[in-house]
């Protein structure tokens, strides 16, 4: 079988970026992909030229291109960066670290027993726009990390976008906020489910939950980036 060269590979991937696909690892995935394809076009037709190949290959992506392509492999990504996430999320109720959610939860708890059913719902709204205002200070840190190291390694790689950006998870928090001030009243809730969820303990675990999400997702996850990357890259180390 015909294999393409050095110079036509690197086409390939000059290809993959004007058809909008920005990480590297999408493109010598797709890269590999349309080799592949063109070295087996080549093969079944001698006179075919490399572009017309590639032209023939591209078409069976249909009319949206790689955009398909795109979409799927973000879903797949987010979905392995949510399970690190939650990997090292267990880790916080298990021992040892299960001493510091059990002490916040039970902190919380405290508190917010002390504080009258008037103003237990502005507190927790409170709490939660104060975490809010935390994520939005390190997602502008950890922006201005990512792209450093843009700079320095000049490729994008999808999990180190995933790893540098907040904003999906500011998001939630945000509306988790709006929904309990504007929706929610707190005196109605504990007579109605009074019996069944302690509210103070409900809302203590809750955002207790978050505080340790906050932390895992801004500081314990970006500092531990060059490990991931190279766990999911390969080729990452030798690029």
């Amino acid at each position: 079988m015909t294999k393409l060269n050095a110079s036509q590979i690197q086409e390939l991937y000059s290809f993959t970026r004007k058809h909008y696909v920005e990480h590297y690892d999408l493109q010598t995935e797709l890269v590999d992909h349309l080799a592949n394809g063109i070295e087996e076009q080549m093969l079944l037709h001698p006179n075919i030229s490399f572009k017309e190949a590639l032209s023939l290959e591209f078409k069976k992506f249909g009319v949206h291109g790689f955009e398909n392509i795109i979409l799927k492999r973000k879903n797949a990504m987010a979905l392995r960066y949510g399970k690190i996430i939650f990997s090292f999320f267990k880790s916080y109720f298990s021992i040892p670290k299960i001493i510091i959610s059990i002490t916040l939860i039970a902190t919380l708890t405290f508190i917010f027993n002390k504080v009258t059913a008037n103003y237990k719902q502005n507190l927790y709204v409170y709490i939660l726009y104060f975490i809010v205002v935390l994520l939005f200070v390190f997602t502008y840190i950890n922006q201005k990390k990512y792209k450093s190291e843009i700079l320095k390694d000049t490729k994008k790689w999808m999990l180190k976008e995933q790893i540098y950006s907040l904003v999906t998870y500011v998001n939630v928090v945000n509306l988790l906020a709006i929904v309990i001030n504007s929706s929610l009243n707190i005196v109605v809730f504990k007579d109605f489910l009074g019996a069944i969820i302690y509210v103070d303990f409900f809302f203590a675990a809750l955002i207790s939950c978050l505080f340790i999400l906050s932390y895992i997702i801004a500081f314990v996850i970006p500092s531990k980036a060059e490990e991931l990357l190279l766990k999911t890259y390969p080729e990452y180390n030798i690029i």
